[in-house]
């Protein structure tokens, strides 16, 4: 995985976050991945989902996601502790913003208020 690469900053109530601004292939496979560990299979197809799932997959999705936070005037890395701490609202903001990389349809789905789909390269 590549150090360097752009990143666009979230400011939450009481510090700054950087993530990246998209996400590559590989990092895309992780994050579903993590989200497919949930699905119960059988003979018939899926069989149920274990819902703790989707909650690692979020946290794993923000994991790549974010390189660094800066609160206090002191910076360090994404941890599931600093997270569970956060405002609702800030929570929220953070991975709606993580969510749009994961899922970039759905941001084009908010900015038109419409289904469409990705423009071709």
């Amino acid at each position: 995985m590549e150090n360097k690469r752009d990143v666009k900053t979230i400011n939450l109530s009481n510090c700054e976050v950087d993530i990246v601004a998209y996400l590559n292939w590989g990092e895309k496979e992780e994050i579903q991945t993590a989200l497919l560990k949930g699905a119960n299979v059988n003979q018939n197809g899926l069989g149920g989902f274990n819902p703790e799932a989707l909650r690692d997959s979020k946290y794993k999705a923000l994991s790549v996601c974010v390189r660094e936070i800066r609160e206090n005037g002191r910076s360090f890395t994404f941890n599931r502790n600093w997270m569970d701490g956060l405002r609702v609202e800030d929570g929220d903001l953070l991975y709606d913003a993580v969510d749009e990389l994961v899922n970039p349809k759905k941001k084009l789905q908010n900015e038109s208020g419409s289904k469409q789909s990705l423009p071709e390269n």
